[in-house]
């Protein structure tokens, strides 16, 4: 009698739904992408038709208390600030939340919408310290690493099949001209998912084309890569020398939960996994690398966790441990999350370190992060949390 739609997290497709969902959408049988045999999982036009849908069928107060739970969830992780792609929908609920004063989070969110480049003026940095459009929309090089055997677009995966064909790789010149129009107009592209060493290198030339033919500058334009995992060590002094801040996704090879580093093993090679997110390399080239939550999932998407990984290299209930000599130190896992990822933002100026004429958003933690065994970083608690000069969080009395 119910529509049932399962959505795993705040502002993501929906996973699952019943047949009730399916009619009030208006989703005829036979659309690609319905559940199948009795199932409930939903995917390709099928998920697109029920997300459209429901961004403007669920109300706005849902919504808004949604976004309070979620803003709830990760300030008790220590989070202060998120970058985030973000939904038309989920758009309208953030910007409700700080109209009323009543946001806990910083939020730093990709245009919420298609660009129609030139026409569209640049709106990179519009906002204030609370909501701020951070740039264009995702530019997805081709890749995709829960399918690495068909669409990573990697140079040892070609070398193994023989084949440069990869799913999505056959619309790059597309998504290629896009991505150019964007950064030569001036606009950051954060939250561009680059999956592999050849995608990383296809980036860089269109980011050095956009450079060199700039149709207009911006004060504060960034380029960025997100999900960063492989990358060619010969393109490391070209990323510093166009001023490129990578994002590294650690959970796909230290989470065997997600991707995990059995199914890199299974692709690349165990040697090649050891050349995976060279964290310390970018470190000594000079590059301020950042390392990612991804998605809010608990554990893997707290920043404590993500640390942990830089520092340990460590794998989730496992002794193995990969890239031993691309360990970084406490103090530069602890830049990856503050200092640098402001940089990454666009907002070193303001937030990332506490100093006169900053905002003071901070963390305090029940344990000394310096001596905890560091692969016991992550069982750290967060005792006090600070956003804007208010408590979003707290344990103490």
């Amino acid at each position: 009698r119910n529509p049932v739609v399962l959505i795993t997290q705040v502002g993501s497709r929906p996973r699952a739904a019943n047949t009730k969902a399916f009619e009030l959408a208006k989703i005829a049988p036979g659309t690609p992408g319905l559940p199948q045999d009795g199932g409930v999982l939903i995917a390709g036009e099928a998920g697109q038709l029920l997300t459209d849908y429901l961004m403007w069928n669920i109300p706005l107060e849902k919504l808004v208390t949604w976004h309070r739970k979620a803003m709830e969830r990760v300030n008790s992780w220590g989070m202060t600030t998120v970058t985030t792609r973000i939904t038309a929908d989920a758009f309208n609920a953030v910007r409700d939340l700080w109209v009323r004063g009543d946001l806990t989070l910083r939020w730093r969110v990709a245009f919420p919408g298609p660009l129609d480049i030139p026409h569209t003026g640049n709106v990179s940095d519009i906002g204030d310290n609370w909501l701020r459009i951070s740039g264009g929309g995702s530019g997805f090089v081709p890749g995709i690493p829960s399918a690495l055997a068909q669409d990573h677009w990697s140079s040892k995966l070609i070398q193994q099949s023989g084949s440069a064909d990869a799913s999505g790789i056959s619309n790059w010149p597309q998504l290629r001209q896009r991505l150019l129009e964007t950064l030569r107009y001036g606009w950051s592209t954060p939250n561009s998912h680059v999956l592999g060493d050849i995608a990383v290198h296809e980036f860089l030339d269109v980011i050095e084309e956009a450079q060199s033919n700039p149709v207009t500058k911006s004060s504060n334009q960034r380029f960025t890569m997100d999900h960063m995992v492989e990358i060619d060590e010969r393109d490391i002094p070209r990323m510093k020398r166009l001023g490129v801040i990578p994002s590294s996704l650690m959970k796909d090879v230290f989470a065997e939960s997600v991707i995990g580093s059995s199914t890199f093993v299974t692709a690349f090679g165990t040697e090649y996994v050891n050349k995976l997110l060279p964290l310390k390399k970018y470190l000594d080239a000079g590059i301020p690398v950042t390392v990612e939550a991804d998605t809010g999932e608990t554990l893997k998407g707290e920043p404590l966790w993500t640390i942990e990984k830089a520092v340990c290299r460590c794998v989730d209930g496992s002794s193995r441990v990969w890239g031993q000599d691309q360990k970084v130190s406490r103090r530069d896992a602890l830049r990856m999350k503050t200092i640098w990822g402001a940089k990454y933002n666009g907002d070193e100026k303001i937030l990332g370190s506490l100093e006169p004429g900053k905002l003071a958003d901070l963390v305090v933690l029940d344990g000394d992060y310096m001596t905890v065994p560091e692969d016991r970083i992550s069982d750290l608690k967060v005792a006090l949390t600070i956003v804007g000069g208010k408590t979003a969080y707290s344990t103490l009395d």
